[in-house]
């Protein structure tokens, strides 16, 4: 039987993305220079997105070597990114706003790195 495997945002003394275990034990984390990072998403080609809250920014993770690097958003300015959901169907990943009290919608392209 797969493990299974979970992935977590966590702030206090260090803010990181973590994936654990089914009990709660630490697999492997990134810390990088998250600033209360908060929801997470996973688009349809398997980039894991978190909102990186106080960096204005949505980070994809890559699993493999937990190295990450901004979502190019053309258009937008995030103020205070908190949740994400992204929507297989149509492609499109919303964020929702702490402070910028809006929710944005794009589409995300397979041309997109």
């Amino acid at each position: 039987m797969t493990e299974r495997l979970y992935a977590v945002t966590h702030n206090g003394p260090n803010h990181k993305f973590s994936i654990v275990n089914s009990d709660g034990q630490l697999d492997r984390s990134y810390g990088g220079d998250l600033n209360a990072p908060r929801g997470i998403a996973v688009d349809r080609r398997g980039r894991l997105m978190v909102a990186d809250e106080y960096n204005n920014r949505i980070l994809v993770i890559n699993l493999d070597t937990l190295s990450a690097y901004p979502l190019a958003l053309p258009g937008f300015e995030l103020n205070v990114p908190f949740s994400l959901h992204y929507d297989t169907a149509s492609r499109r990943l919303y964020i929702g706003e702490w402070k910028g009290g809006r929710v944005i919608c794009c589409k995300l392209t397979d041309r997109q790195p």
